[in-house]
């Protein structure tokens, strides 16, 4: 769903994203290739999943806060700062599921 809503908004945030744009539409089919990928049997596919989620929340948090103190507060920004929160939500929410089964594949 991250790469979705991250492909969806690009054309709007374009500006405020700081990478370049084909770099950004690579990071978001990735993360989409990621999930793909998810099972419940593959440890290297949830350890991948935890590290993926931990990178995302704290980079995209990071950045849905840089833009809240930018100086030139509008309308672009503010929902750039709101999708940031959402996105970074989506991943921790998926942290946890993939922390959950990581930690249910130790056990066995």
């Amino acid at each position: 769903m991250a790469g979705v809503i991250m492909l969806a908004t690009l054309p709007f945030f374009k500006e405020l994203v700081p990478v370049p744009i084909l770099l950004a539409e690579f990071v978001a089919v990735s993360l989409t290739l990621i999930a793909a990928y998810t099972s419940p049997e593959s440890k290297i596919i949830t350890i991948v999943n935890v590290v993926v989620s931990v990178l995302a929340v704290i980079v995209i948090e990071y950045f849905g806060i840089q833009a809240l103190y930018t100086p030139l507060w509008d309308q672009t920004i503010a929902l750039f700062f709101w999708t940031s929160h959402i996105l970074a939500l989506d991943f921790l929410i998926a942290l946890y599921f993939a922390t959950k089964t990581l930690r249910g594949m130790m056990k066995k």
